[in-house]
């Protein structure tokens, strides 16, 4: 089947640069490298998380300048998910000066 791809999947695409972190010290530093950081935690396999991938990059654009938005993919960063306390994906945190503000899994307890 011939599927065409949707002006926000296309804006996806070329906004969507999903953050390699080599080790845990390196996410450290990411969260902390900006006042406040939106962190998604995903998996290149989860199709709620490619549902969320236009998402994500207008909220990168909405937001450039005045946060970090970073992608996260857990099996290429397990121990950084860990670390997180990820149990479930996607999932969203907010740092602000590096300590997490709010995160998606404590907006539904």
């Amino acid at each position: 089947m011939d599927r065409r791809i949707s002006r926000a999947e296309a804006v996806c695409l070329h906004f969507y640069q999903p953050l390699k972190l080599s080790n845990i010290m390196t996410y450290d530093q990411e969260i902390r490298s900006s006042k406040v950081v939106l962190m998604e935690f995903y998996a290149s396999w989860c199709p709620h998380c490619q549902r969320m991938m236009p998402v994500v990059a207008q909220v990168k654009e909405l937001l450039d300048g005045r946060a970090n938005v970073c992608q996260l993919d857990i099996d290429n960063n397990k121990e950084a998910a860990d670390a997180a306390d990820v149990r479930s994906i996607p999932s969203f945190l907010i740092y602000v000066d590096g300590e997490v503000l709010l995160s998606k899994i404590e907006s539904f307890l």
